[in-house]
């Protein structure tokens, strides 16, 4: 497999997108995924998906987000986005590696794949730029409530003010994430939320592009990401027939244990998307590709690319 890494311009005006670019060899191009990676994390995270579907004719592509991985200018700019609205800049920003891409490997089916904010993103590409997609998966998504969101657009703002938008607050990593482990046996770390392997949690918590602590402007492109696409006027941008596949863990807080998930199939399906296929995988948690189902989501994953190439 070819594997290129490379910057790309970010529409911010300020950043340069890092960039990976993963392509079959000695194989034709059948179609292009690209990946929008979760939050504090990278998408080199990705790269066992990326060579599982190179060999199966995919060119594979995905940058790391404004205040991310090698996107960050320096460890002080991770879980920062230097840009007035983080949310609506790294939607565009992904537009732009769609533009790449598509000059790259013209004439072929377009997928864009989403985890966690990751996907929170996706579905707000998939309302913005609604002709370029053939298909959308959708990984270890979720729903917040509006009053939840309220509330925490009420402690960041206080937050903001007392401390700058620079601020890294524990406090806010807690009201975020503290419950997460709330269903788990004796956790050995603040991360076992994210796989029931303890090796991956291991390497996770022993990675610096993993553990940073978000920003208060970092947590306001998460709050604004969620506000936006949770409404019914914006849901109603996506394409009716955009084909749709939601992959999630039942032991996935951030998929509310399926019932979050389950939520926004039902609203996606009620307003008026057709093409909508789910599966949940038993005591699976948040990171499905690090966790002991990682071979039957890539397999799933892939028949379900095979069957919307058209």
């Amino acid at each position: 497999m070819g594997k290129k890494e490379f910057l790309i311009p970010s529409t911010n005006g300020n950043d340069m997108l890092h960039t990976i670019l993963w392509t079959p060899n000695n194989s034709e191009v059948i179609g292009v995924v690209q990946i929008s990676h979760g939050m504090i994390e990278y998408v080199n995270r990705y790269d066992k998906l990326a060579v599982f579907l190179n060999e199966r004719g995919f060119a594979v592509i995905g940058n790391d987000h404004l205040g991310h991985g090698k996107t960050a200018k320096d460890d002080d700019d991770l879980g920062y986005m230097d840009c007035q609205d983080g949310s609506r800049s790294i939607v565009r920003d992904l537009h732009r590696v769609t533009l790449y891409a598509r000059k790259r490997f013209p004439d072929v089916p377009y997928f864009l794949i989403g985890h966690s904010m990751g996907s929170f993103i996706a579905r707000r590409y998939a309302m913005r730029y609604r002709e370029e997609l053939t298909g959308l998966v959708l990984m270890g998504t979720g729903y917040q409530s509006k009053p939840r969101l309220l509330a925490g657009y009420l402690v960041l703002t206080l937050q903001n003010l007392m401390f700058g938008e620079r601020h890294r607050s524990i406090f806010m990593e807690i009201l975020a994430f503290g419950s997460y482990n709330m269903r788990i046996k004796h956790p050995k770390s603040i991360h076992a939320w994210i796989s029931s392997r303890e090796d991956v949690v291991e390497k996770y918590d022993e990675d610096p592009h993993c553990i940073f602590h978000f920003t208060t402007k970092g947590y306001k492109t998460l709050f604004d990401t969620l506000w936006f696409i949770e409404q019914k006027k914006h849901i109603r941008c996506i394409r009716p027939e955009l084909p749709m596949f939601f992959v999630s863990g039942t032991d996935d807080p951030v998929g509310g244990y399926k019932k979050g998930v389950q939520r926004v199939i039902d609203e996606y399906k009620e307003l008026g998307i057709e093409d909508i296929e789910s599966k949940f995988y038993e005591n699976a948690r948040h990171e499905i590709l690090n966790d002991w189902c990682y071979d039957e989501v890539a397999e799933d994953i892939y028949r379900w690319l095979i069957k919307h190439m058209q």
